[in-house]
């Protein structure tokens, strides 16, 4: 056994169901196994020492490759490759595909998503009957990939903070009220509604929406007074 080393590299193992499970066996082989490595690979250490805990990260002792995320202009050199590999010439406006780059570096600046946009482009393209993917294509594509990463992370609020989500959806009833919302409105429909919310609560809720971009603050003018006001800046429908 001392003869040789076992090196276990993983990538995107984040994605994996059980993976604090999965790490826990690994330090128990390495308890066995005198020569045992193991490799994350991670487009941030910070966020992968947060995710496998203080606790089992010193246990592991895991070297760390961390990737950091594409630029829009890498992004577009490897999305017309891609492109040509696949078709021998290039089917894509390069505005087109300068729009998916911008888009996925805003959002992450992963390859793996950039060709995922790319192929329902592709998609959309042939729906379309259009003989490349052009600004049009990608306009319909984009809308709804934002439309599907607000409700990735709607469905996140909702079940890591339940409360907050509560808070979100009172807003979205008030605004749908045709209503100015503010600060002392959400807090008495809140409470309308059996929740409990103090207001040093609230303003953290409201702080933590406006970062998520599911609303807007602004300072307002409540009779004699100054108030937050709050703009919903998703779609009402979406919850």
């Amino acid at each position: 056994m001392k003869k040789f080393t076992l090196a276990v590299v993983l990538d995107n193992f984040d994605k994996m169901e059980d993976v604090e499970q999965l790490l826990w066996n690994f330090h128990e082989m390495m308890q066995k196994l005198p020569r045992f490595g193991l490799i994350l690979v991670s487009t941030s250490k910070f966020e992968l020492m947060d995710m496998v805990g203080e606790r089992l990260y010193s246990r592991l002792r895991p070297d760390v490759l961390e990737f950091r995320p594409y630029s829009a202009d890498r992004l577009r050199e490897i999305l017309s490759s891609r492109i040509v590999e696949a078709y021998g010439k290039l089917i894509a406006d390069s505005n087109a595909l300068q729009q998916i780059a911008e888009f996925v570096e805003a959002n992450g600046g992963s390859a793996r998503y950039a060709l995922k946009v790319l192929a329902d482009g592709i998609e959309e393209a042939e729906r379309a009957e259009a003989r490349k993917i052009t600004i049009e294509v990608v306009k319909r594509v984009l809308e709804q990939e934002r439309k599907n990463l607000i409700l990735s992370e709607l469905h996140e609020l909702r079940e890591e903070a339940p409360r907050e989500f509560e808070i979100l959806k009172v807003i979205t009833e008030l605004s749908a009220e045709g209503e100015d919302v503010y600060t002392g409105l959400v807090e008495e429909a809140a409470k309308k509604k059996g929740l409990q919310v103090c207001r040093r609560s609230l303003e953290y809720y409201l702080s933590d929406l406006e970062r998520r971009a599911f609303v807007k603050l602004k300072d307002i003018r409540i009779g004699k007074g100054h108030s937050t006001g709050i703009e919903l800046s998703i779609a009402k429908e979406m919850l």
